[in-house]
């Protein structure tokens, strides 16, 4: 192979290179402006003082399960639907509801799929969009079933192994606990349970003879519910956080229950009124959380 020969003089050779350094700090300056841009830009506009923040799952956000289903359907999901974060939200879950009927701001950072691990993030964002700030006064962590499942892998649980997932669940909630003081100290953290699903064992996922729930006993998911419960409870005395039992309180009103009773609908379910999502809190349930909530922040 024949090479050429380099017929430039020195000074040729000198002002070339000056040139290229020339053109390369150009371009580290610009990327370096551009980075700064990211982040040292200031927050967006805070939210005002004494605000809650809440951080939860999908029976927080509670969106629509078609529109969550097929949201990458361009045009599906109407422009008006809720969403923080590209997390969808129904306009009527707890943490609005809760807002409409008390007063106050609140910020929804729930999504459908968070995990312990999954919601640090929700936090960070939820921290430069100026919405946990030092004036804020109450933030609700609201997850934890997803951790029982492929998902909750996200932070190396083995979710098959129940002390596993245990562990790892505690140990990102104190993290979690540590991103909100950092930024709001002053700040009343409070886990909330969630919703009973299950009564004694049994699951009534087919709901469609009025006041005549029709299901089987399904005791992992049983045992799932009492070792979130745990979890969250244990969660809740480490960070120094309060409790909020709503599995316990909500016991007479999970899948098997009476029609007038009954906040978690089944999968297959006509006689639930007015939900969201199979398996998820209707807007009875929603209710009950947004006002037993409002006491509790």
């Amino acid at each position: 192979m024949t090479t050429s020969k380099d017929t430039r003089t020195p000074g040729h050779r000198r002002r070339f290179a000056r040139t290229v350094r020339a053109g390369a700090l150009a371009v580290a300056g610009a990327l370096s402006v551009g980075l700064g841009s990211l982040i040292a830009a200031p927050a967006a506009t805070a939210a005002p003082a004494g605000n809650v923040v809440v951080v939860g799952d999908s029976y927080a956000a509670n969106p629509d399960q078609y529109y969550n289903t097929l949201r990458g359907i361009d045009g599906f999901v109407p422009d008006n639907y809720p969403v923080t974060g590209n997390c969808l939200q129904a306009p009527n879950n707890w943490p609005r509801l809760m807002q409409q009927r008390h007063g106050g701001t609140v910020n929804d950072w729930s999504c459908s799929g968070l995990t312990s691990h999954s919601a640090l993030g929700r936090i960070d964002r939820a921290v430069r969009a100026g919405d946990i700030h030092g004036g804020t006064r109450t933030v609700v962590l609201n997850y934890g079933m997803n951790n029982f499942g492929p998902g909750g892998t996200d932070n190396g649980a083995d979710f098959l192994n129940p002390g596993d997932v245990r562990n790892r669940y505690l140990a990102d909630v104190r993290a979690a606990a540590a991103k909100v003081r950092a930024a709001a100290p002053g700040a009343k953290i409070v886990m909330t349970g969630q919703m009973a699903i299950t009564s004694n064992g049994m699951f009534c996922f087919a709901n469609v003879v009025p006041n005549f729930p029709a299901g089987l006993p399904i005791p992992v998911l049983a045992d799932v519910e009492k070792w979130l419960r745990g979890n969250q409870q244990e969660a809740a005395r480490q960070i120094g956080a309060s409790f909020v039992d709503l599995k316990t309180e909500t016991a007479g009103n999970a899948t098997c229950s009476p029609d007038r009773d009954r906040y978690v609908a089944g999968i297959i379910d006509t006689t639930t009124p007015n939900y969201n999502m199979m398996i998820h809190p209707s807007l009875k349930g929603s209710t009950y959380i947004a006002d037993r909530m409002s006491r509790a922040v």
